[in-house]
């Protein structure tokens, strides 16, 4: 289990949380009289002091110290640690510094968020870097790692002093009020919030694992994955029996699962990265989600994607015996679904690409929309009488009130606000049907 760590400046120690409570299951002396600043790099404990101006890295979580060096600055203040590099801000040059690993050397730096006279805490979400400063006391998520601030709000309290990210969960916490919050996310509301152990705190950190390497799991009758992250590594699972994955998420690397006769995916998010799962008797896969990657799933007998979002990327689902997917969501990509004895999807979404489904013996289509910048076309049966309306912005198709979106070929055209015509080409006979056009502006 993930633990959060603090420190006190008055009190001159280092606390090791509960998970993310008020419980302390040990405490120590830290290196220097003014702790202001905590990280994890994964295996190891790092603190900072104002006073010393210098960087300590602990033996794990314990007090032994096993390097330190000074500051890039005059007025260190906090440290957090992204990918495989630590990162410090100084209040004296207002500049937030990327270290080379974990040493004394500079690879970048830029200045504090403009509207920010002090940054006096960082944290890293896996995706973006977070500071907290003074004057105002507002909480900023930059873009990435870069000086560009994406969004921002105040803190909770008038004195914050540090940030983390625990889970998912962003973390702060405030010298004055002496207290410990958990916000919702990366927002302002606070969910819970307790105080801290001592009576000053100044600096949080969340000791999650993180992982910079490879990780290779084979010939284990039954494996059980929540909430590992793999980042920037190549992932191999395979010779499993029974495999069982929740809340993993793999960013820049390569994954491949194969050979598993039971397969359970829960919330997967690969980011940036090829991901191929083959070889399988029975396959769910809930909510996964990949990003600019590729997804090729073959080889499985019963197939029940739900939630599945492709962006940027390729998707190629081949030999199945039986595939159901609801809720499928393709971008500027490209679809092979073949060789499957029957498919089934519901609310299937492909944009900017194209999808090929071949030697299905049976297919159920509804509501499976291909957008490929080409011109709308209606394959089915119209008699007199009949009213068949396009929604252009809801991108469904009706038959006299009811579902007619299999018989949709080419692309919802993005129509102009006010009036529009749509002509009804049929060999140059009178048109026979009349069309009302209706449009909401939502299109970026």
């Amino acid at each position: 289990m993930a633990n959060l760590w603090s420190c006190d400046k008055t009190a001159g120690k280092i606390y090791k949380h509960s998970g993310g409570t008020a419980t302390i299951t040990t405490s120590f002396s830290s290196p220097a009289s003014d702790p202001t600043g905590l990280a994890w790099d994964g295996e190891n404990l790092w603190s900072c002091d104002n006073i010393t101006n210098t960087i300590y890295q602990h033996s794990g979580g314990t007090a032994t110290i096993t390097t330190s060096f000074s500051g890039p600055g005059s007025g260190l203040r906090s440290i957090t640690w992204i990918g495989t590099d630590l990162w410090s801000c100084d209040k004296d040059t207002d500049t937030i510094y990327q270290h080379s690993g974990g040493t004394a050397s500079i690879k970048t730096s830029f200045s504090n968020p403009p509207s920010c006279i002090f940054v006096l805490g960082l944290a890293f979400d896996r995706t973006n870097l977070w500071s907290v400063g003074s004057n105002p006391d507002d909480i900023y998520q930059h873009s990435g790692t870069t000086a560009s601030v994406s969004t921002s709000f105040s803190s909770p309290a008038t004195n914050p002093t540090g940030i983390a990210w625990g889970g998912s969960n962003l973390l702060s916490c405030d010298s004055e009020a002496n207290t410990i919050y958990q916000h919702s996310g990366g927002t302002a509301t606070i969910t819970t919030s307790f105080s801290s152990p001592g009576t000053q705190v100044s600096g949080l950190t969340w000791d999650a694992a993180i992982i910079y390497g490879d990780i290779a799991i084979s010939s284990v009758a039954s494996v059980a994955i929540q909430g590992t992250r793999q980042l920037y590594v190549s992932a191999a699972i395979s010779s499993v029996a029974s495999l069982s994955i929740a809340g993993n998420y793999i960013a820049s690397g390569q994954a491949d699962i194969t050979s598993i006769p039971s397969l359970v995916l829960n919330d997967i998010r690969a980011r940036l990265v090829e991901v191929s799962i083959s070889s399988r008797a029975l396959l769910v896969a809930m909510e996964g989600a990949y990003i600019f990657a590729k997804c090729s799933i073959g080889a499985s007998s019963e197939l029940i994607p739900v939630g599945r979002l492709i962006a940027s990327g390729d998707a190629s689902i081949a030999i199945i015996s039986s595939l159901v997917a609801g809720g499928i969501n393709i971008k500027q990509g490209a679809a092979g679904i073949d060789a499957i004895s029957s498919v089934v999807a519901l609310a299937s979404k492909l944009k900017y690409g194209a999808v090929s489904i071949s030697a299905v013996s049976s297919a159920e289509m509804a509501a499976l929309v291909y957008i490929v910048q080409s011109v709308m076309g209606y394959t089915g049966t119209l008699t007199a009488g009949d009213v068949l309306i396009i929604d252009c912005d809801e991108q469904t198709i009706e038959l006299n009130g009811v579902n007619a979106t299999q018989y949709f070929t080419g692309t919802f055209s993005n129509l102009a606000v006010g009036i529009n015509s749509l002509v009804w080409e049929d060999g140059g006979e009178t048109p026979d049907l009349d069309f009302e056009t209706k449009h909401k502006p939502r299109y970026l």
